[in-house]
């Protein structure tokens, strides 16, 4: 029931962050969504060095930025290795929109 009550705040969390972020980021822009677990909840989960690339390193500090003033003193620390990344891949005769795994 704890971790029940845990996802559904992240998801509060989350639509509040990507409000906050649409006040002053261009439509153009990634778009960034995450999952804000607490780590008292849930098992330790492993992580693996990902490098982004810089427009996605951007995002991840303005998600931060903005968590930061909601939830002053907290802190993310990002699992990357754990998210999906969903892609739209344009070709000559169709567009794909697929899910992938970040490693």
């Amino acid at each position: 029931e704890v971790m029940l009550r845990d996802i559904s705040e992240s998801k509060r969390t989350d639509a509040n962050l990507q409000s906050r972020m649409a006040k002053y980021m261009g439509e153009d822009q990634l778009s960034l969504h995450a999952s804000i677990l607490s780590h008292v909840f849930w098992p330790t989960l492993n992580e693996e060095s990902i490098v982004l690339a810089p427009e996605i390193e951007q995002q991840f500090k303005a998600y931060e930025k903005e968590y930061h003033i909601v939830k002053a003193p907290r802190r993310l620390h990002w699992k990357r290795n754990l998210g999906m990344v969903e892609v739209k891949v344009t070709l000559a005769s169709r567009t794909l929109q697929l899910s992938v795994s970040p490693v």
